[in-house]
Order: structure tokens, then sequence, then C-alpha cells
């Protein structure tokens, strides 16, 4: 049986409660944000071909540093979840951080409808997801997995207790 939770990505009681913030007009807000460097150099270590070596004082972390902003710069919408996951998060292709105590996620891109990461990780950390999702639909489903890959609907899928895969 498919569980369902509304994310307000559509409306009603939310997984996500979205935040207005313009980190690239208002750098005041910059000394308010913590992120977890060492995460996201382990996550990134591929894509910028370093080995991951917390001792490491080089280049990597001004990669990190600099990774980090570009993800928060392209939206000024973020999201905070009920459930905050920093592992799952960058599954999702997600950016996790933190503002003022509260736990948020960017949608690390833009150019095209990214709502399926945030699906994506309501199925994954909390087992939910919103009965308007387009992982439910066939055709919302196949722009989900361009999206999300097959990897990760098939986990968003299972994790929903979606029985008709």
């Amino acid at each position: 049986m498919t569980k369902y939770f509304k994310s307000g990505l559509c409306e009603g009681k939310a997984f996500y409660t979205k935040h207005e913030l313009n980190f690239a007009s208002n750098t005041n807000l910059w000394e308010d944000v913590e992120y977890n460097k060492e995460l996201l150099a382990q996550h990134y270590q591929d894509h910028y071909y370093f080995t991951y070596d917390e001792e490491d004082e080089g280049d990597k972390w001004d990669q990190v540093y600099e990774q980090f902003w570009e993800a928060l710069s392209y939206w000024n919408a973020y999201f905070e979840p009920m459930v905050f996951n920093e592992d799952i998060a960058l599954e999702c292709g997600l950016t996790p951080f933190t503002y003022k105590g509260d736990h948020m996620l960017a949608l690390s891109a833009c150019g095209m409808d990214l709502s399926p990461r945030l699906e994506a990780y309501q199925a994954l950390v909390h087992g939910t997801i919103d009965e308007r999702s387009k992982l439910l639909s066939k055709q919302g489903r196949e722009w989900f997995e361009q999206v999300m890959g097959y990897e990760i609907t098939q986990k968003a899928l299972i994790s929903i207790g979606y029985t008709e895969i």
C-alpha cells in the first residue's frame, strides 16, 4: 500500500516549508549559513578528481566552497524538510545546509522542473510521497526517472510501498 504525506509542493500540511532567501544580493546572509564541508568533499571527490583527506588544506576546500555556493545561487527558494538527512539529500541531487539553525535543501541546478529531487528525498527519508507526485503517473514517472535516474526512482517506489512498479 502506498503511503502518502503531502510534500507542500502542491498544497496542504507540508513535508517541506519553503523559504525565500537571496544569497546572491545579500551577502550578509552568508554568515548564518553552515554546511558540512567534509561530507561535500567526500561526495564531490570524483567530480574534482581529488582524494578526500581531512588533513589536506589545498585547493580542494576552495573547490568545495565554490561548489556549495554555486548550488545555492541557482534559485532563491530553499526547502526545509521535516526530516533532514544530508547523505540522502546529496544522493537526490540536493545541497543540504543550515541557515540560522533551520536545516534546508537547495535544488542545486536550474533550467528545468527539479521537483523530482524533492519528491525522491521525501520518499527515501520519510517513506511517503505527495499523492500528486509525478512519480505516481506514467507520464510523470518518465520525467521523474529522467531527472533522478532508474536506481533512485526504483528506491523511491519501494520506499513508499508502491506495488505497481
